[in-house]
């Protein structure tokens, strides 16, 4: 039995025919539908051995190898042949752009207005919107490429053109160089141009997705405890110590009572606070905010009110008395704004503010320029200060109703210091300043550390009215007596001012200051306290503090730097109210119970991720156009029953110009023109579809 991979050879002719096979070449017929007839050798090959000419070599078909193809060990076998046709990896490339698109959206919508921190993926959410930039991006690229490459065939199909056109399409179909070059030979008039824009602005499409996603930072509200956000206020001002010593029966306009006499002991830290609010204080702010806490650096705070102390000043000028003299000038032994070293006489000039009070305000200096004074090199004051204590003392404040204390300030025009004026036609300025027990309503802030503490112009108080009141009844005939006298003080009786002993304290009740209801504010809110209390202890030993020789002069010397007299009390009231806040702050142990603490909400920096939905306008039209493409030149090659042939090599090879156009071709090259401009069309002949010139 032969081999099945044994090759069949054809009978041998005999000597009648040999010669006739062996010099006739007989053409095999060639069917291209059966490959496997294809003849492997034609030409016969003659030998001469002994005169006698015989065939080396026989004609050989594929169809006489029996099976040994089949059987051959090394050769692989294929159930599916490569044939043209099919776009499954296209479909699977715009299922990919559709479903990357989506997802998309879904993500960016379910981290619009969220936290950056929410976000608990290990990748950033922009590399997350990269990743589906690609993924909708390059799938699409390659399938309006693919359908470019397709479009090359159907236009030819369609019409005759010039070779140069046949590449821009190919080219184009590879990037977008060449779709420059496409858009240029079509001049965007037909609507395969609409690929090549499609390409184009591909390419912008992920700058824009990555755009989608922006990063807005805010304060917000978090939680923490109460210790942990809270700004100090003062519910009730109780400082300074005082002794009752002995008790007096005392006589007032024939009306007795019984008071005290007392030995007082100002609190230091209001005394020191004091005379720190005076010092160059006309410029500079209070250095001191009140106590407060802030974990997070941002925190806000609900209105919130406080007792505290307030300033005023009023001009007085055209009270000042000029008195011109001669004699010595040493009046006035209680002030220093005077020379107390004269040994001769000579002529001087005093400028007085009357006041009802044991310390004459005056200025005194000899007569004559600054320069030419006998005091020019020494450290005299420039102003002097002296203080009441009764609203009905002063000039401007008699109505007020918690004065504490008013101090008159004389000063001295500045031309006289610059030698422009001689002493005695010097201008001189009297202004009035008062410090004076009030109620505020604040509304405080914090920023990157920083309080910003504003009052309510709009809250209002009031004096109530049976506040402050004597506690003896023996004392209240006497306290009517003294309100006809000296309006409703709140200063100490003195020897001078009442004809009693000195240090002698009419026991009264406590100072209570209300909050008007006139203000639109939320006064049913525990952190705007409406009544506040100050006790007569606090009142007394601080108003013994100011009325101290050694205070006035030391405040005398702090207002000879002041170029602003209001802005000096304004900064001294201020950092008064804060030492009082301190103080009912450290009686209730700074508690989170404490009712002077004001709670707050703390603020921190956080990140939230938004999105900017108007940058997906152009992303989605550009997806919109791909697709519109795609689907139209999908449709075109199906209407004219072409296979998919797109850019593929083999089918370059297989459809690509005839015999006919390539002698052409190399024709044109020889003798230099331009082969590109040779217009050609597809066709299809007999041997199939191919690239023939047309004439």
């Amino acid at each position: 039995m032969d081999s099945p991979c044994r090759i069949k050879r054809k009978p041998l002719p005999n000597d009648t025919s040999r010669n006739s096979s062996m010099n006739t070449s007989t053409p095999l017929p060639y069917d291209s539908d059966h490959s496997s007839q294809t003849l492997i050798s034609e030409n016969l090959s003659m030998l001469t051995h002994d005169g006698v000419t015989t065939p080396a070599l026989m004609p050989v078909y594929m169809n006489e190898f029996q099976g040994c193809e089949k059987q051959h060990p090394d050769r692989p076998t294929s159930k599916f042949k490569i044939r043209g046709g099919g776009w499954g990896l296209e479909i699977a490339g715009l299922l990919t752009t559709i479903l990357s698109f989506i997802a998309l959206v879904i993500l960016v919508r379910k981290v619009d207005g969220q936290l950056l921190s929410s976000w608990k993926f290990f990748l950033p959410v922009n590399t997350v919107v990269s990743v589906l930039s690609i993924s909708i991006k390059t799938p699409l690229a390659f399938v309006v490429g693919a359908c470019i490459g397709q479009n090359k065939w159907s236009w030819f199909s369609k019409r005759p053109g010039p070779l140069s056109g046949f590449v821009a399409f190919d080219e184009a179909s590879r990037g977008p160089l060449g779709c420059l070059t496409l858009l240029w030979w079509l001049k965007s008039c037909h609507w395969a141009s609409l690929g090549a824009w499609v390409t184009l602005t591909l390419l912008a499409v992920d700058p824009f997705l990555q755009a989608v996603i922006m990063y807005e930072g805010q304060l917000d509200s978090v939680s923490v405890s109460a210790a942990e956000t809270g700004i100090s206020r003062a519910s009730k001002l109780d400082f300074g110590d005082w002794y009752y010593e002995i008790m007096k029966r005392v006589e007032y306009r024939g009306i007795f009572g019984v008071m005290g006499i007392c030995e007082m002991y100002p609190d230091a830290g209001v005394s020191a606070t004091t005379l720190m609010g005076f010092v160059n204080s006309s410029t500079a702010s209070p250095t001191q905010p009140p106590l407060f806490t802030c974990r997070t650096g941002n925190c806000t705070f609900p209105l919130y009110s406080s007792v505290g102390m307030c300033s005023r000043c009023a001009d007085v000028s055209e009270h000042v008395v000029k008195e011109s003299r001669f004699g010595l000038p040493d009046e006035n032994p209680f002030t220093r704004a005077h020379g107390s070293d004269a040994v001769q006489s000579m002529n001087y000039t005093n400028y007085v503010l009357p006041y009802n009070s044991g310390r004459r305000l005056l200025l005194q200096r000899n007569n004559g320029f600054s320069n030419l004074s006998r005091y020019s090199g020494s450290r005299i004051p420039r102003v002097d200060v002296t203080s009441v204590y009764y609203p009905q003392q002063t000039y401007s404040f008699q109505d007020s109703s918690t004065l504490l204390a008013s101090f008159g300030i004389v000063s001295v025009d500045q031309s006289y210091w610059n030698n422009l004026t001689p002493w005695e036609d010097t201008n001189i300025y009297a202004t009035e300043c008062v410090l004076e027990f009030c109620a505020q309503v604040f509304q405080a802030t914090v920023q990157d550390g920083i309080l910003q503490e504003i009052a309510i112009p709009s809250a209002t108080f009031n004096r109530v009215p049976n506040s402050f009141q004597p506690t003896a009844w023996e004392t209240k005939e006497i306290m009517k007596g003294i309100e006809t006298d000296f309006g409703n003080s709140l200063g100490m009786y003195d020897q001078k001012s009442y004809g009693v002993l000195p240090g002698v304290v009419l026991s009264r009740s406590d100072l209570q200051l209300r909050m008007n209801g006139d203000a639109k504010l939320p006064m049913g809110d525990n952190t705007v306290q409406t009544v506040f209390n100050i006790t007569q202890k606090s009142i007394h030993t601080i108003s013994y503090f100011l009325a101290q020789n050694t205070t006035l002069d030391s405040i005398v010397y702090s207002l000879s730097d002041s170029t602003d007299f209001l802005t000096t009390f304004q900064t001294a009231a201020r950092l008064l109210s804060n030492r009082f806040r301190e103080l009912d702050d450290n009686k209730n142990n700074r508690s989170s119970t404490s009712s002077n603490l004001v709670t707050g909400t703390a603020e921190q920096w956080v990140t939230y991720i938004r999105v900017c939905w108007v940058f997906f306008i152009g992303p989605t039209l550009v997806l919109l156009a791909g697709f519109v493409f795609v689907l139209g030149a999908l449709y075109d090659s199906h209407s004219q029953r072409l296979e998919k042939m797109n850019s593929d090599a083999l089918a370059m090879l297989m459809h690509g110009v005839d015999g006919e156009t390539r002698a052409r071709l190399r024709e044109e090259k020889r003798e230099g023109r331009r082969a590109d401009r040779i217009w050609v069309r597809l066709e299809d002949e007999k041997s199939g579809l191919s690239l023939r010139s047309q004439e």
